[in-house]
């Protein structure tokens, strides 16, 4: 029964309801604490699901809720409603929420209209700035539509984490539960379902709030609409980064907040809204910076966020909206050396020094592909690499030109791999997996270089002509020459023969080479992506060297070409970093010692993937203390055996045709 006002429920007063959806009821209630009372908003299953034949279905999920809620109780965020209070007993469950006096974005926009582009920037800009909090502590909202948008005082929150879940795969997570319009289609049960714990979910639903608070119009779930089309006085920056956003497939989506934002904040170069169809109508709101003694609530909204001072759009408006939310003053003069309000000075864009590690970089071309879910056919895409990418595409690389390794055939490219973090090994579901591909985890990798290719054959033989360590030249002469070729990569290399590699590039250029640890390995071998491949769900033989006898997926039904040996270094499409080769070819040594489970992964080495897994790092022992990992199966294996999360081990020593590396430079 529906809690009458006057009810107590363990020191919180009832005092009226707020508002019931399918799942649950909620309550304003007051509580005492100290000297003082305290509105709060107290959470509970309604009445309708306690009748329900299911109801204990129910209790489970409210349990795995107050869960979650108390996960986040530690988290406080200025645009983020607090957690405070829970109960999870069978027979009594609830949780407890921060009171909000204020409306939902949902009602601010029925009530006023479509706002202004920079009022509803500076909500949107707040709540990610709440979900990006939400992401670093492991967990995706998955609900960010403007019904769960409150505005207070000009302040935009965050409430109800009914449907949050780990980026971690820690168990089932609702599939079928989403706003319709606003939540994506891997909410639901579309090919996409596998992304449903991904960052991309919440961008998708943050940037349809954007589109609904710009046009008061819910976005179509069937068609990413542009929202220019709707309201013409949408500037070109924001509608392109909405679009971008509600891309139906997550890959094509930034891949973070921070990486949204600077497209859709563009913090480098302000930009005047799209010019609408009554030019008399269009103004500059663009205020120039000051120093301000606003405090509290009223402080500047200048801030930090992802590496960028958002200063351009958002900041803009938030001082302007600041200074009119002031009691009425008389106007004062405009302090000598600003420009007039009105009349904005021209700012020069901000260069952005194309260096990576302080080391400068350029831009390149290369193609990458993704594979239709069947492997019948696939899709080409033509890219350059762009300095400021968030994500979707390589940022720049370099050419190795302390180093003299004989023709322009035989050059190191280093492709620059800006840091982020990823979600590491494979989901319980994916086909086919290993069970040391587990437990999935989040790691976070710092900036590093990765070779562009494998390293071939002339590179080799450049600085390792005179090397002959375990009578390796004799086990190499013995290879049939159909390996051999200058550009294929290097064969028959063990772990320790990679390693005097990386010594000598490094003594001759006078940088750091290594093998890349096991993280940064699979962190640019996705590049971005969660599927089992970086094109995809499934391989091709067009796209990937590898045996196509047996493919992957059980409804495959492309090419089953199986070539029998290595194919010349970028001789097939690169994954979306720019990087060829990641899958088949020749499996690749990683610095990494063998553990057969991520489980005894130390927290370390989650923050700081370019420390390699091993017993020295780990204080723990490996599973075999000679064995060193391999990634990305080879021109002999099998479809499975070449997936983004797989894993291979042999001894140190041991050499094989099918065994290659590349290198990894950090500075």
């Amino acid at each position: 029964m529906v809690w009458a006002r006057g009810t107590q429920i363990h020191g919180y007063t009832i005092d009226s309801v707020l508002g019931e959806g399918g799942f649950g009821i909620t309550y304003k209630a007051l509580k005492r604490f100290g000297n003082s009372d305290q509105w709060v908003v107290l959470k509970t299953i309604n009445d309708e699901r306690r009748a329900d034949p299911e109801y204990p279905k129910f209790v489970e999920l409210f349990k795995k809720e107050v869960t979650v809620m108390a996960e986040l109780m530690p988290l406080k965020h200025q645009h983020m409603a607090s957690v405070y209070d829970y109960c999870d007993t069978d027979n009594l469950l609830y949780c407890v929420i921060q009171f909000i006096d204020g409306e939902n974005l949902k009602k601010r926009v029925v009530r006023k209209g479509k706002l202004p582009e920079l009022e509803a920037l500076l909500y949107i800009e707040q709540i990610g700035n709440a979900l990006d909090a939400l992401h670093k502590h492991g967990k995706i909202h998955r609900d960010a539509h403007p019904q769960n948008i409150m505005i207070s005082d000009g302040q935009a929150l965050l409430i109800d984490f009914g449907l949050v879940c780990s980026i971690e795969s820690t168990g089932s997570v609702f599939i079928g539960a989403g706003f319709p319009g606003y939540a994506p289609g891997e909410q639901f049960n579309n090919p996409y379902q596998a992304y449903n714990r991904q960052r991309t979910v919440d961008i998708y639903t943050l940037a349809s709030s954007l589109y609904y608070a710009l046009t008061a119009e819910d976005p179509d779930p069937n068609d990413n609409t542009p929202p220019q089309q709707v309201n013409p006085e949408i500037s070109d920056r924001v509608n392109d980064a909405i679009v971008k956003a509600r891309q139906r497939d997550p890959r094509k989506r930034p891949q973070s907040i921070p990486a949204w934002f600077r497209l859709l904040l563009d913090v480098r170069t302000p930009q005047a809204p799209h010019t609408p169809q009554n030019p008399s109508r269009s103004r500059s709101l663009y205020r120039p910076e000051r120093t301000s003694d606003l405090s509290g609530g009223r402080r500047s909204f200048l801030q930090w966020f992802g590496g960028f001072m958002v200063t351009g759009v958002a900041g803009a408006f938030a001082l302007d909206f600041l200074e009119k939310s002031k009691p009425p003053q008389r106007p004062e003069p405009t302090p000598e050396g600003f420009p007039d309000p009105l009349t904005p000075e021209p700012r020069t864009p901000e260069v952005v020094s194309p260096t990576h590690l302080g080391i400068e970089i350029e831009t390149f071309s290369f193609e990458t592909a993704i594979v239709s879910d069947n492997g019948s056919d696939f899709t080409s895409d033509n890219r350059e690499s762009n300095f400021n990418s968030t994500g979707e595409t390589a940022i720049g690389f370099y050419t190795e030109t302390n180093l003299n390794l004989g023709s322009e055939d035989t050059k190191l490219e280093m492709v620059a791999i800006p840091g982020g973090q990823f979600t590491m090994g494979s989901l319980e579901s994916e086909t086919d997996r290993d069970d040391d591909e587990s437990p999935q985890h989040l790691v976070t990798v710092p900036d590093f270089f990765i070779g562009r290719y494998a390293i071939t054959t002339a590179q080799w033989f450049a600085l390792m002509a005179d090397y002959n360590a375990n009578d390796w030249r004799t086990n190499y002469d013995s290879l049939d020459s159909k390996f051999k070729g200058d550009n294929q990569p290097i064969v028959r290399v063990s772990w320790n023969d990679a390693q005097e590699y990386c010594q000598r590039i490094s003594n001759a250029t006078n940088r750091s080479y290594r093998l890349p640890t096991e993280a940064e390995w699979e962190y640019a071998c996705r590049a971005g992506t969660q599927t089992p491949f970086a094109c995809g769900n499934t391989i091709n033989p067009e796209v990937v060297n590898y045996n196509g006898n047996v493919p992957y997926g059980s409804n495959y039904a492309g090419s089953k070409l199986y070539r029998s040996q290595t194919v010349a270094v970028g001789s097939l499409p690169a994954n979306n970093w720019g990087l060829h080769e990641m899958h088949g070819n020749v499996w690749e040594w990683c610095a990494d010692q063998w553990y057969d489970s991520y489980s005894k992964k130390p927290e370390a080495l989650k923050q700081n993937g370019s420390i390699p897994m091993t017993q020295q790092n780990t204080n723990v022992p490996p599973t075999e203390e000679d064995w060193r990992v391999l990634r990305g199966g080879s021109w002999l294996n099998f479809a499975r055996n070449c997936r983004s999360a797989i894993r291979y081990r042999n001894s140190r020593a041991y050499r094989n045709f099918n065994y290659g590396f590349r290198v990894v430079c950090v500075g």
